[in-house]
């Protein structure tokens, strides 16, 4: 069984983001790359104004021990999920499958970006009913750049 509870301590959200994306993209990233995405994306300020903005930070728990977090935040036509990232030990468990499925109860589309190059991601996103719907390359300062997937996974709206 899974829980959510809502995150509300800045500084262990920050620390939290900063572990988890560095465990999710050390083979995928160079280093310099990772480190100006940490700064820029994952700093107390970032969390800050994300949540000002109205995104939600929620952990997910089994069994009573934090496995990871996401964040999110409601559009007017869709749940835009800006950050699924597990602990490395619980990956592969369906976690993620699950953490969709809690998304669900909103009745809303679900989009996220997913990088180009995380076929683990992507794959586990497929499998849960997300399609590709754009190709997304953003500038984001530097020299560096975001090469992403949006994708969207549709929910059947109850009435």
């Amino acid at each position: 069984m899974i829980t959510y509870k809502k995150m509300e301590d800045i500084e262990e959200i920050s620390q939290m983001a900063t572990d988890l994306f560095i465990a999710a993209y050390q083979e995928t990233l160079e280093r310099d790359h990772m480190e100006y995405m940490l700064d820029m994306f994952f700093n107390k300020n970032n969390v800050i104004k994300n949540i000002t903005d109205g995104y939600n930070y929620e952990y997910i728990i089994r069994d009573n021990v934090i496995c990871g977090y996401i964040a999110y935040i409601f559009h007017e036509d869709y749940l835009y999920l800006s950050k699924l990232y597990l602990k490395p030990e619980y990956k592969g468990q369906n976690i993620a499958s699950d953490v969709i499925e809690y998304l669900t109860q909103f009745n809303l589309p679900i989009r996220l970006n997913v990088n180009r190059y995380n076929y683990h991601a992507k794959h586990v996103y497929e499998k849960n009913g997300f399609k590709p719907i754009k190709e997304l390359v953003t500038d984001i300062g530097s020299g560096f750049v975001m090469d992403d997937f949006i994708m969207e996974k549709e929910v059947n709206k109850t009435i």
